[in-house]
């Protein structure tokens, strides 16, 4: 039997001149750059991975998942994934050096990019938003058809949904910058009791007003509002709230008392039967103490208010508020 052997391949003809020895190492390890033309500088397609690894991070603290960036660049999936956490599997660290045109890609999503509005974002600042719009008098309901929202949706957020998407997040803050100083309408009775409902409704889960919130801070989780007590008011802290309200209406902003109780949108009657209420529960603390003060003038002006059952500061102030003639309305 006769074995055929195939015939030797001639070797493969040198090209251009002949490399000394050491030159091989500095020709094999440029091998993977781009060819350049004379007088030509040769830009590198690749660039640090490092700025572009911290933006998607930076992202993804923003709430927006890095699938997302992904999707929004338009960057395939396991390029990012490569990019974060390189792979365990074939313990490959992560990338050290990625093409610039998907850094270009990947920088040039941000927080506010238009399709971004799907990403899930911290839902606190929209949760006091609307908190405080209900706390002015706006119904539920109107404000979730006013942003789009179910008010079930709405219902949900307001009651403590921890996150919400950014488009909502962007829509309520768009509302909330046009209604925050604007009461419902209430020309009619159905709307005067609307608002006061959803007033009272806020009232008694101790929802914060928009002014209680410092420049900045409603979308802080870790602020307080300013100016109120944490938790439900009771029904005295309410009274006193909107006695506060009222007399700095008279006193201080010069209207009078029909126009302070249109202002705090309730009845003129209603104002003035808290004014007497105030009245009738001051006037026996503040005689009980004038009589304490005559009968012992040594007595300490704060334990003989102590002994008549209030507080030195509680008294001055009532003093100064009932100060006005019987006529005249002044309340706290």
């Amino acid at each position: 039997m006769t074995v055929c052997e195939a015939p030797p391949r001639p070797a493969a003809p040198a090209c251009g001149p002949a490399r000394e020895p050491g030159q091989v190492a500095t020709i094999a390890a440029g091998a993977a750059r781009p060819a350049c033309r004379a007088g030509v500088p040769c830009q590198d397609p690749f660039t640090d991975a490092d700025p572009v690894r911290e933006h998607v991070r930076s992202l993804m603290s923003s709430r927006i998942g890095w699938t997302q960036v992904a999707r929004l660049a338009g960057v395939p999936l396991p390029t990012v994934s490569y990019l974060l956490y390189g792979s365990p599997i074939r313990g490959f660290p992560p990338s050290r050096r990625i093409r610039t045109s998907t850094a270009d890609r990947l920088l040039a999503v941000t927080p506010g990019s238009p399709r971004a509005g799907g990403a899930l974002a911290d839902g606190t600042g929209t949760r006091r938003r609307l908190q405080a719009l209900v706390v002015a008098g706006w119904s539920e309901r109107a404000l979730a058809e006013t942003a789009g929202l179910t008010p079930e949706h709405l219902r949900v957020i307001v009651r403590g949904r921890r996150m919400v998407t950014a488009a909502t997040a962007r829509r309520v803050a768009g509302l909330y910058d046009k209604l925050w100083d604007q009461p419902p309408p209430q020309f009619t009775r159905a709307q005067r009791t609307t608002a006061a409902r959803s007033r009272g409704h806020a009232a008694r889960r101790g929802w914060a007003p928009a002014m209680a919130w410092d420049d900045g801070q409603i979308d802080d989780p870790s602020a307080v509002p300013q100016g109120i007590p944490a938790g439900p008011l009771t029904r005295p802290e309410l009274t006193a709230a909107f006695l506060e309200d009222s007399y700095w209406l008279i006193r201080e902003q010069g209207l009078t008392p029909g126009q302070a109780a249109e202002r705090l949108q309730v009845t003129h009657e209603a104002l003035e039967q808290a004014h007497r209420r105030y009245r009738s529960r001051m006037l026996p603390l503040l005689e009980a103490f004038d009589s304490l003060q005559a009968e012992a003038p040594d007595l300490a002006p704060e334990e003989a208010a102590a002994q008549a059952g209030s507080t030195l500061a509680t008294l001055a102030e009532a003093r100064e508020r009932l100060s006005a003639g019987p006529g005249q309305l002044v309340a706290a």
